[in-house]
């Protein structure tokens, strides 16, 4: 059993160790020049990089990779202040400054000299030789993180091809050495034309009446139907529904039906 005045004392003593680990200061930097990769990165690598490396980023933070230390996890407070360790977030949570906000939250914590080191590396530049280079190619060489920019095609070769888009194909056929095949005749495009668009091949009637079309605007017409028609809708529909999964029935081992799903699967058919 606890008494009034023990309990009253133990409650003294915890807010007194509490309040004096939130004022304590972060062990002193090592005072000696530091090497990131003989003695940072293998103690990043013990300590840090299970919850913050390439495979795992607790709180969107990743330990190894210098632009990602620079712009901070999800909180967006950089973990550090290039040299300055006493301002940097690292610090002052392997340090256990915060007592809500300690690293590693379980375990060991790091060592008066471990935080020492991490203190000098981090005054002394925060430099990571390998890694920085890399990293900065990784971020602003990809194409996600380019603007957009015009490309100019190829200009087209005589009378062959009606936009841009053919004189990437004309150069790229020229690599290879190839020369474009011949202009498909009116059966043949009406026939192209409906089995990628509906999936379904024109009727013989149909067939006749594009060819005997001699109306300068006859494909595109043609073309504007097809997207008109109920079966485009019916034929690319089935693209989205099988990415998103749709079924009918629940499948798996209780195959029950979903009465009501045919209302979404209708609804993308119109949309279409």
């Amino acid at each position: 059993m606890v008494y009034p005045r023990t309990t009253l004392a133990l409650t003294v003593l915890l807010a007194a160790l509490v309040g004096t680990a939130g004022a304590q200061e972060p062990p002193p930097a090592l005072d000696r020049p530091v090497d990131y990769d003989t003695e940072v990165q293998p103690l990043l690598q013990k300590r840090c990089l299970g919850c913050h490396g390439e495979k795992k980023q607790k709180g969107k933070l990743r330990l190894d990779l210098l632009s990602n230390i620079l712009s901070g996890g999800e909180s967006g407070e950089p973990a550090l202040v290039r040299g300055n360790s006493s301002e940097s977030h690292l610090v002052k949570l392997v340090a256990g400054l915060d007592p809500e906000l300690v690293m590693p939250p379980r375990g060991k914590r790091l060592s008066a000299g471990e935080i020492g080191l991490l203190r000098a590396w981090i005054d002394q530049g925060a430099k990571m030789p390998e890694q920085e280079g890399k990293t900065e190619a990784v971020k602003l060489d990809h194409w996600a993180f380019k603007p957009l920019a015009s490309i100019a095609p190829e200009k087209k070769d005589g009378a062959w091809g009606k936009n841009p888009v053919d004189s990437f194909i004309r150069a790229r056929l020229k690599e290879r050495g190839i020369g474009p095949s011949p202009r498909a005749d009116r059966s043949s495009l009406i026939r192209r034309l409906r089995l990628v668009m509906h999936g379904l091949p024109p009727s013989p009637e149909e067939i006749e009446a594009f060819v005997s079309d001699k109306r300068p605007d006859a494909w595109k017409r043609l073309v504007e139907e097809a997207l008109e028609s109920d079966h485009y809708g019916e034929r690319w529909a089935r693209h989205w529904l099988d990415i998103i999964r749709f079924g009918e029935t629940t499948g798996f081992e209780t195959n029950r039906p979903r009465p009501t799903a045919w209302h979404y699967r209708d609804y993308v058919i119109r949309s279409f």
